[in-house]
């Protein structure tokens, strides 16, 4: 033994490098808002009871129909991001960050999408009340419409942010690993006893359903720490399963809205979902010290990643209305023209609103 060796020792086992961050999560989050506009678009858009649109895309709506899953996927990347962010941060910053990132944005989209929508026959009438109580976020909890239908995303996000902050908060957030099952155990229980009830206690158990995808996410992100942790791989069984479980209640929900003969099955959708999850998990579990896109590649990915949330905010309504709108246009040169638009708003939104106040923000809110 040298003496160089000797401190090596008496230091004892090192900590694990951190793993590297994985730029493939910007190409699923673009991939999957890209399916969920083309289903509010090309399917649920005229398939509906109640149609919004006319304008039909029968086969195609074949293949786009299940992109009803997407945001599972979004929840399952959510609980991965954040759990690496959240070891590593207090309560006050968490809170701050998500603050600044959810609700300039939503605030700005939210009142886009009211005075495009309210007087649409199937997506209105929207009050100044219906608006004003979705800019507080309670909408859910105190009942009424959300002014657009894709909210109900952002209400389970900030549910599981909330949770996030009190675990940072306690100091439960180090001892998460053993906690997780108790959490999908007892929001298992409040499910099945709040489902169908009405009020506060169906839309908790709405929020419960999809913890199986945010724990599925947090498994992935202590799996890729460490592979041979086997608590973690049948948590991310059980979790999967679970989430599996609520895509077959979307399905069947979603299903009785649809016109006669149209068809959409809880199984394909829970078959997709469970390959969306696997092919994180790999990628997770083969790319530790990062991914295998080349810096620029991820730089330009990483900036369509960030237009997925102004996108999603502001796609359905408001595409909706402008299908609707220039129905006599081609079916086709109709779509690609309206995503593009969205697209090219939700840019400017991030690049002249979004970036500018959040930067605003920093500078005169107190860290």
């Amino acid at each position: 033994m040298t003496v160089t060796d000797a401190p090596t020792r008496r230091q004892g086992p090192r900590t694990p490098p951190r793993p590297g961050r994985l730029p493939e999560l910007d190409v699923v989050r673009v991939v999957a808002s890209l399916a969920v506009v083309l289903w509010h678009f090309t399917f649920s858009g005229w398939a509906q009871q109640d149609p919004p649109t006319t304008v039909r895309y029968v086969g195609f709506s074949q293949v786009i129909r299940y992109g009803f899953v997407a945001p599972q996927l979004f929840f399952f990347v959510s609980g991965f991001v954040i759990m690496g962010v959240a070891r590593n941060t207090s309560a006050r910053e968490f809170f701050r960050a998500r603050a600044l990132r959810v609700i300039p944005l939503f605030w700005v989209t939210c009142t886009i999408t009211w005075l495009v929508s309210r007087h649409h026959p199937q997506l209105g009438p929207l009050s100044p009340t219906t608006y004003g109580l979705n800019m507080t976020f309670l909408v859910g909890i105190v009942g009424g419409h959300f002014v657009d239908a894709v909210y109900w995303t952002l209400t389970v996000e900030i549910a599981f942010y909330g949770l996030i902050w009190l675990a940072i908060l306690s100091g439960a957030i180090d001892h998460l690993r053993r906690a997780i099952p108790i959490w999908l155990a007892v929001g298992l229980m409040i499910e099945l006893a709040g489902r169908n009830q009405g009020g506060l206690a169906e839309h908790l158990a709405f929020l419960m359903r999809w913890n199986g995808c945010f724990a599925a996410g947090i498994s992935c992100w202590f799996l890729r720490r460490d592979r041979r942790d086997t608590l973690m791989w049948g948590l991310f069984a059980v979790s999967s399963l679970l989430s599996a479980r609520a895509v077959w209640i979307v399905a069947s929900d979603f299903r009785s809205q649809l016109q006669p003969g149209i068809a959409l099955h809880g199984w394909i959708g829970a078959l997709l979902m469970l390959g969306g999850f696997g092919l994180i998990l790999w990628l997770a579990l083969t790319r530790p010290d990062g991914g295998t896109l080349s810096p620029s590649s991820a730089r330009r990915w990483g900036i369509l990643g960030g237009l997925t949330y102004p996108v999603y905010l502001l796609h359905e309504n408001v595409g909706l209305v402008l299908i609707h709108r220039f129905d006599w246009v081609n079916r086709w040169l109709l779509l690609g023209g309206v995503i593009g638009c969205i697209v090219a708003v939700s840019w400017m939104l991030m690049r002249y609103v979004e970036r500018p106040v959040i930067a605003w923000l920093k500078q005169h809110l107190p860290t």
